[in-house]
């Protein structure tokens, strides 16, 4: 049975739940984070621990928020081990497939079921805790429909009580399951989550061999070939790594076929479209060489070249270290054996070593010593004492 229509409802489908600390700051920032530039002054501005609907709709900032938690609830629910009935019929299937016909295997299923639900049932996190913040959403049509209509397959309400003498279902503890479980998880797994809705049109249109239609929150546009969505080295962002057909920037239109890594939240929107979009093998084996070699994060540069950078012993520390978007060096030299040979693309050593500031000194090309040279002299003006 779904949760009744009219419990713990107020008006407009808005809902009050308690979060923990952790779960609304995460929230909280994967909203801005997750969001367009043009978004996130807003958001800055109006995401308060009792954000309340707002009765005008042009309204966007509650919006947003509610948006947030819809979004994560319907791009989630399915999978969450908060959804303790829909975990309970994946494991049914699978035990069912596994044990086949063997004697008595509906009563065998019964018990490891059984023991996985109570399993699932101690994560059921509790209503209230000290230091929970009180929020206010609103649930859209879409999820609301699925939480309350008969015949949409929610069935949870009967792991999540009020505990009283009448055990009344309750919804807002299965909400603040999902979001709480949600938390949790690391950003890569997060991101997603919350843009699950976008990469199932990718993996579509890979399976179906088809062109898709990119647009990015800064207007570029893109027909591209879909290879796969990957995750970065450290496991922080995920990428669509393709080959882009045709695109169009401020610098006008580009039909020169090339390859090409997106990520996944400055994705606006995608649309299938009825063109052919296959990779050749020997594309595909390019996209696989490249992500090894530089990492997802930097197969579109077109080129790469060599690059020596000097570095002092806590620069080598540092470089030991600092793992985000380390490029691999292919060579040690130098009598001090502090001179590194990398051969990657520019924009990958500004990325990393430019942070190195006096602990690392581009050697050649002498255009990207300028360029270092030129930033921090830019940076110290900004300290220059009048």
């Amino acid at each position: 049975m779904p949760f009744d229509r009219k419990i713990e409802i107020y008006e407009n489908y808005k809902q009050r739940l308690n979060l923990s600390l952790h779960a609304w700051n995460t929230i909280k920032y994967d909203t801005i984070s997750f969001e367009s530039e043009e978004e996130e002054s807003i958001s800055k501005k109006s995401l308060t621990s009792k954000s309340r609907a707002p009765k005008d709709k042009t309204t966007t900032r509650e919006i947003n928020l509610s948006g947030t938690l819809n979004r994560i609830f319907s791009n989630f629910y399915e999978d969450a081990k908060a959804s303790i009935s829909k975990q309970a019929k994946k494991k049914r299937e699978h035990y069912t497939s596994i044990l086949g016909e063997s004697p008595d295997k509906e009563s065998i299923i019964d018990i490891l079921i059984e023991k996985d639900i109570v399993e699932l049932e101690k994560n059921i996190p509790q209503q209230k805790d000290k230091d929970d913040k009180p929020i206010y959403f609103r649930i859209n049509e879409q999820n609301f429909s699925y939480l309350t209509e008969p015949d949409k397959g929610c069935d949870e309400n009967k792991y999540y009580t009020f505990k009283t003498k009448t055990e009344s279902p309750n919804l807002s503890l299965y909400l603040k399951a999902i979001f709480e479980e949600y938390a949790k998880k690391y950003y890569c797994e997060r991101e997603r989550i919350f843009f699950g809705d976008i990469i199932k049109k990718i993996e579509i249109a890979k399976d179906k061999e088809r062109l898709l239609r990119i647009k990015l929150r800064n207007g570029e546009l893109y027909h591209v070939c879909p290879y796969a969505v990957l995750t970065d080295n450290m496991s922080v962002y995920n990428y669509l790594a393709c080959y882009s057909k045709w695109s169009k920037d401020e610098k006008g239109e580009n039909d020169k076929r090339k390859m090409l890594a997106v990520r996944i939240s400055k994705i606006k929107n995608v649309e299938i479209l009825e063109s052919l979009g296959s990779l050749s093998d020997d594309e595909k084996i390019k996209i696989e060489d490249t992500v090894n070699e530089r990492g997802v994060a930097y197969i579109s540069s077109d080129n790469t070249s060599r690059f020596m950078i000097k570095l002092t012993d806590v620069g080598i520390k540092n470089y030991n270290e600092w793992l985000w978007q380390r490029p691999p060096y292919t060579e040690i030299t130098g009598d001090g054996k502090n001179i590194y040979i990398f051969n990657c693309s520019e924009r990958q050593v500004l990325v990393y070593f430019f942070k190195f500031g006096k602990e690392a000194e581009v050697i050649e090309p002498e255009g990207l010593r300028e360029k270092f040279a030129d930033g921090y002299r830019s940076a110290a003006k900004r300290y220059a004492v009048n």
